[in-house]
């Protein structure tokens, strides 16, 4: 007769922002015991920091759903302030190794696969006076300013943005997906607060894909001015008191353009945790691209599927995802 081997059927998911909650959640609901480990001391991740979609969704209600059906379903255990340190095992019968708490015990776990979802962080490159100046700000930031502060956002006459900051660049050559519909986004809700205010939308490439266009369209139709800039001659940015002043070359004028912005939003998107995911690739013994995402078996074929059998990749750690 052929040999068998027990397989364990728990599920280690690395990372507790919204792809591991959800995948969490996805096994679980079929039955897997699952371990949800996440490096910081609370599951969320990045979305925490996001007040609405561009479709005009609530994510902190969605946020807040998410969690507690994860905290109370019976199938996942979540484990918060975990750091991996050593890895053994064959597909079915591994064992992850961690340290966890700020007493940094040690305790080791059982499981027959593993999904990594450890994500991205929000990118805050040093430019056009980001961190030095109280009118410049990022769009997460944005975000959250339109959400909390709207008597604040009424008051102003120019909102400028400036996209592709940080991104597509030799540093960090990935297109962040999420930084042309963030714009249009609070483009548009900024719009909604104050139906007078002038919009500037400096860019590289508008990339509102899919359904995205219609609110690209509709910014458009409500006045929004996009102008394109070459990467040899980026904006220049200057404070000016309690404002910036914000030059840049028009290319259809072919002249030179001045702004006093009460705002500048940067569109700064996202950046893998490149030092995370090399630690992870060691212990694990898996591929990563050349910007430190981890890379897939197959692009086709096995997209979720990593080189280690057993190992899937989910979420914004594989590459950028909206």
């Amino acid at each position: 007769p052929d040999n068998t081997l027990p397989m364990n059927k728990d599920v280690l998911v690395l990372g507790g922002g919204v792809s591991g909650m959800n995948a969490a959640l996805e096994l679980a609901d079929q039955g897997h015991r699952v371990y949800l480990a996440e490096q910081a001391g609370h599951l969320g991740g990045i979305a925490l920091a996001v007040r609405r979609t561009l479709e005009g969704d609530d994510v902190q209600a969605y946020m807040a759903d998410l969690i507690e059906r994860i905290t109370q379903h019976e199938q996942i255990e979540v484990i918060t302030q975990a750091i991996v340190v050593d890895h053994a095992g064959m597909p079915g019968m591994y064992k992850t190794g961690f340290q966890i708490g700020p007493r940094m015990y040690y305790r080791q776990i059982e499981h027959g696969a593993t999904v990594l979802a450890t994500g991205a962080t929000h990118n805050v490159p040093r430019a056009f006076s980001l961190g030095e100046h109280s009118a410049v700000t990022t769009q997460i930031e944005l975000d959250s300013l339109v959400e909390e502060q709207p008597d604040q956002v009424k008051a102003w006459k120019t909102l400028a943005m400036i996209q592709c900051v940080g991104s597509r660049t030799p540093d960090n050559p990935n297109c962040s997906r999420i930084c042309c519909q963030s714009a249009i986004k609070n483009a548009l809700r900024s719009l909604d607060l104050n139906p007078e205010l002038r919009v500037f939308v400096l860019y590289r490439d508008m990339r509102t894909y899919g359904f995205s266009e219609d609110y690209y369209a509709e910014a458009r139709r409500r006045g929004v001015i996009f102008v394109r800039y070459e990467t040899d001659t980026p904006p220049v940015v200057t404070p000016e008191g309690d404002h910036v002043q914000v030059v840049f070359e028009d290319p259809i004028l072919g002249r030179k353009l001045s702004i006093a912005a009460d705002c500048l939003a940067l569109s700064t998107g996202m950046a893998v945790n490149e030092e995370a995911t090399e630690d992870l690739a060691m212990i694990f013994h898996l591929n990563r691209t050349l910007d430190g995402c981890f890379l897939e078996e197959h692009v086709k074929l096995r997209p979720t599927d990593l080189s280690v059998p057993g190992f899937f990749v989910a979420g914004s750690v594989h590459a950028p995802k909206n």
